[in-house]
């Protein structure tokens, strides 16, 4: 699971106006639907998070996969006043690995528990960046406030 946020979104809406917002995230959804495979998922979550569901995909997979996504978004052209505008992406990851035995709902709750963990770490760290789950970051998120 891929769970990723435009960096600096409110900035774009209260520069360039929320038509341009709207516009910016049209874009991103069409690259994260190029660049998913059948069997994917892709989701917008409100605001400016989309969650993609990765099937039958491991780390490294994803790493690349979030990788180019970043590329291409950041190099999408905008036209007008917001030609100098360049996007990026902070995108969490994790990945089953082997966890079982729980129900879906609560197999999907921890995916994307994981997943805002780590995207909250790439926040944390200064943005446009991926990273992948580990425990530690929940620790760190929960005695960050």
């Amino acid at each position: 699971l891929l769970l990723m946020d435009v960096d600096y979104f409110k900035r774009i809406n209260d520069t360039w106006g929320h038509a341009l917002g709207d516009q910016v995230l049209k874009m991103i959804a069409a690259v994260l639907n190029e660049e998913i495979r059948t069997g994917d998922m892709v989701a917008r979550l409100g605001g400016e998070e989309f969650v993609l569901l990765l099937s039958n995909t491991g780390d490294a997979g994803a790493d690349l996969l979030a990788k180019r996504i970043q590329e291409r978004i950041s190099m999408l052209d905008f036209e007008g006043e917001a030609h100098d505008l360049i996007l990026t992406v902070s995108i969490g990851m994790t990945s089953l690995n082997g966890d079982t035995g729980r129900s879906l709902s609560d197999t999907i709750y921890l995916l994307y528990k994981r997943a805002d963990s780590a995207m909250y770490m790439c926040k944390r760290q200064g943005r446009n960046r991926r990273l992948l789950y580990t425990p530690e970051m929940e620790v760190i998120r929960r005695d960050d406030g």
